[in-house]
């Protein structure tokens, strides 16, 4: 649903468009330093993303979204 924003313009200055599905879908891939370089950017995209690797990245993540769920959730 989102991928022609990922072809029209660089959402960091690294990105790669690796491969482009049958379904409209990209894999994209980023070269960063730092994990926290683009953990805000791929929180943007929320739900739209599935992040494939690195496994520790993509389980600190989901660790981190969930946490936020948590504290939504403990809010109400």
């Amino acid at each position: 649903q989102v991928s022609h924003y990922f072809k029209r313009r660089k959402m960091f200055p690294t990105q790669e468009i690796k491969e482009e599905r049958p379904d409209g879908s990209l894999v994209v891939s980023y070269r960063v330093g730092h994990y926290e370089a683009i953990r805000n950017i791929l929180k943007s995209w929320i739900p739209n993303i599935v992040i494939l690797e690195p496994e520790d990245f993509r389980k600190d993540f989901l660790k981190d979204v969930k946490g936020w769920v948590k504290r939504q959730e403990n809010a109400a």
